[in-house]
């Protein structure tokens, strides 16, 4: 999901700034790191996210004889 909304996000901004009159090289490296950026944020937050459920996980069934 995180992939398909960087690459919406880099079209975005660069046909933005091709409206807004930029030239076609500097909108479309401005969209492909605005697109990567958006990707990295991505990556990062899930990363955040699963270390925190993984951290706070409470097995159902605990191995038997563990201490607990």
């Amino acid at each position: 999901m995180g992939t398909v909304n960087a690459a919406l996000i880099g079209l975005l901004v660069g046909s933005a700034l091709l409206v807004a009159g930029l030239a076609a090289p500097f909108a479309v490296a401005v969209a492909v790191l605005a697109g990567l950026a958006f990707f990295l944020a991505s990556l990062l937050r899930g990363k955040r996210r699963y270390d925190s459920v993984w951290r706070n996980n409470r097995p159902i069934h605990p191995t038997p004889g563990a201490a607990g």
